[in-house]
């Protein structure tokens, strides 16, 4: 069973002997207000274990297995309309109760924004391009890189980010500077500091 919890329409592909096999797994796009995760399972037989993922309107992410039980990974795909890359965790496990012996891969967001201060909002900016994404105290959103002009390699695409602050009862800029930039795919904690104008002292951190 294929199940799509990224929110962004896909299309899945598979060798089937000389004819492809594919379909589409539903998903709000992001970019949809108010747009609820999906939640659609179809079940598909695949003869050699592996398969492909694409935006509608993108080239094919490299091949994964949905055989291995118990592995996770990610896996990526350009949109090449919206100029955005969708970074996905593919993770397969087994099913429960009748469905021990089912095989069910899920797809859900990479990187996942989660605001957890409580007055201030978080915009997010991604580094050398004119995108932003702002969250609202408790607000969590997934978050897809965009690409530049005529990139079609995500290995070429920098995955760092800088944040700056705004006042979440009346959307006024803070009086700090933007933050220093940090990777998104760095695991664990790390501290990011927002200095004062003209150089005061660190106003947040």
């Amino acid at each position: 069973w294929l199940v799509n919890k990224s929110c962004v329409p896909l299309v899945y592909v598979s060798s089937h002997k000389h004819k492809p096999l594919c379909g589409m797994l539903g998903g709000a796009h992001p970019s949809v207000a108010g747009a609820a995760r999906v939640d659609e399972a179809l079940p598909k037989m695949c003869t050699h274990g592996s398969i492909c993922v694409r935006t509608e309107h993108g080239p094919a992410s490299s091949s994964f297995s949905i055989e291995t039980v118990g592995a996770s990974g990610v896996v990526e795909c350009i949109d090449t309309q919206s100029r955005t890359l969708y970074s996905l965790r593919v993770s397969c496990y087994l099913g429960e109760g009748a469905f021990t012996r089912t095989k069910i891969v899920t797809f859900c967001p990479h990187h996942v924004m989660l605001n957890q201060m409580r007055d201030r909002t978080v915009v997010l900016h991604q580094s050398e391009l004119e995108t932003t994404m702002e969250l609202r105290p408790g607000e969590e959103k997934p978050y897809f890189l965009q690409t530049p002009e005529g990139c079609k390699d995500p290995a070429k695409i920098k995955r760092r980010v800088y944040i700056t602050l705004k006042n979440a009862a009346d959307g006024s800029d803070l009086p700090c500077e933007r933050s220093g930039y940090f990777f998104l795919d760095e695991a664990g904690q790390s501290v990011v500091r927002l200095r004062g104008k003209d150089g005061a002292p660190d106003v947040f951190q």
